[in-house]
């Protein structure tokens, strides 16, 4: 089964990105990269926004819904 990491390593390579941008993917490898990518949750996603939340780097009011799936889940 394909895992979470493959995918990124796989979309890394695609194309050129900024250090910014693959800064924040690890951040989501770091949570999910073990799972394989069909078995990333709604509640494992809520997980780590709940992380990025008590971190700083997600605050209410940013128009952003805890339980909205990520733009990578078109890809399930």
């Amino acid at each position: 089964m394909t895992t979470f990491r493959e995918v990124v390593e796989a979309w890394i390579a695609s194309k050129e990105h900024c250090a910014g941008s693959l800064g924040r993917i690890q951040f989501w490898v770091d949570q999910f990269g073990h799972l394989p990518i069909t078995e990333v949750s709604e509640d494992d996603v809520d997980r780590a926004l709940e992380v990025l939340v008590s971190r700083g780097k997600l605050k209410p009011g940013r128009k952003v819904s805890l339980r909205k799936r990520p733009d990578w889940c078109h890809i399930l």
